[in-house]
């Protein structure tokens, strides 16, 4: 495992770095890793490989779910289906940060804040909140940073992660010279809106500035003052190789992943059936279109083990003839979750269609 992985899935943010008010919740109980060490959480979110809680001091916790036990991971799994996720239309958000951010977040636009347009988006999975104080130099700093690798990173990762200003002790005014003068890139809060982000308001850091990177309902997942050149590109580093894990391309995670579903499909569907689960892609989309594959569909016929038993690739796809035979041999080395019925592993085909355009 390289060192970026491990990074990755350690241990929670430090509450006393962020400063983050401790709480309690009906939903805190107590979670065991298969190493024996024992936390409180509630289950926050499936990220990859990875299983998100959020403490009892409002930061975040990573553990790979390959470190749950198969009955934990149900439990998980259960506990969070009812949690909001992004909507594919932003205006009909119902998560914590992008339902408090949709209509009351700003834009610059030639020296200047506007009105975001955020309809019709699709509402991002991960937010890059920027606190910051005008009377604060060091806020100034970190605006100043954070901007080009932010850019940088989002253009490697369009509409998964969006960034949002947010101004801590200062004024109206205040918060409106330091977005403009900055020319921040992102998202800006619309002041007068900011008592009512009651999310928000949870993950201010004690320092008054910083830069918190969270999920779509608040929970920390990386935390910096963002106020050196170093800082802000490891924030945003840490980031794109998080970013880097949700990709089914990454052999990495196959094992995680597989984890967890085997242990989660048939408790999820006992009383339901449901096609075969592609966990683990054994194609390269840009190493394809290097070779002119520009587009095909595939039919996995899979076991009850989850092992590919035959691929057949449906006529009518623009596949050089060369490729056929590669590209179906990849696909026999597809990791799926088997199709359920009635809570048991079946025999199913998996659709599999490639079509990066």
């Amino acid at each position: 495992m390289s060192t970026r992985f491990r990074h990755l899935t350690g241990c929670a943010l430090i509450a006393a770095s962020i400063g983050l008010i401790s709480t309690s919740s009906a939903k805190m109980e107590k979670w065991t890793d298969l190493q024996g060490k024992t936390f409180k959480a509630e289950p926050a979110e499936v990220i990859g490989p990875l299983a998100l809680f959020r403490l009892p001091d409002r930061s975040g916790r990573k553990v790979l779910l390959s470190q749950l036990s198969p009955q934990d991971c149900v439990r998980f799994a259960e506990q969070i289906r009812a949690l909001p996720v992004p909507a594919a239309d932003w205006a009909e958000s119902t998560t914590n940060i992008g339902s408090e951010i949709y209509g009351s977040a700003r834009r610059v636009k030639e020296g200047r804040l506007i009105d975001a347009e955020l309809k019709g988006l699709p509402e991002p999975r991960f937010y890059v909140l920027c606190f910051a104080n005008n009377g604060e130099s060091k806020s100034w700093d970190m605006l100043g940073k954070i901007g080009w690798p932010f850019q940088e990173m989002q253009r490697n990762h369009p509409g998964l992660v969006e960034g949002f200003l947010f101004g801590v002790k200062h004024s109206g005014l205040d918060h409106t010279k330091m977005a403009t003068q900055m020319k921040v890139p992102f998202l800006v809060s619309s002041f007068e809106d900011q008592p009512k982000m009651s999310s928000i308001l949870k993950v201010v850091p004690s320092t008054n500035y910083g830069v918190v990177v969270c999920n779509c309902n608040g929970v920390p997942l990386f935390f910096t003052k963002g106020d050196t050149e170093e800082s802000a590109k490891a924030i945003m580093a840490d980031l794109t190789g998080f970013l880097d894990l949700l990709s089914p391309n990454n052999p990495r995670t196959w094992a995680d992943r597989l984890h967890y579903w085997m242990a989660v499909q048939p408790a999820l569907h006992a009383a339901d059936k449901c096609d075969p689960m592609l966990v683990g892609d054994p194609l390269n989309p840009e190493k394809l279109v290097q070779l002119s594959v520009k587009r095909f569909d595939a039919t996995l016929f899979v076991s009850a083990e989850g092992a590919v038993t035959a691929v057949s690739m449906v006529s009518g796809g623009e596949v050089p003839e060369d490729m056929v035979t590669p590209i179906t041999a990849a696909l026999q080395q597809a990791q799926l979750v088997p199709a359920v019925d009635s809570g048991k592993f079946v025999a199913g085909k998996y659709h599999y269609r490639f079509a990066p355009n």
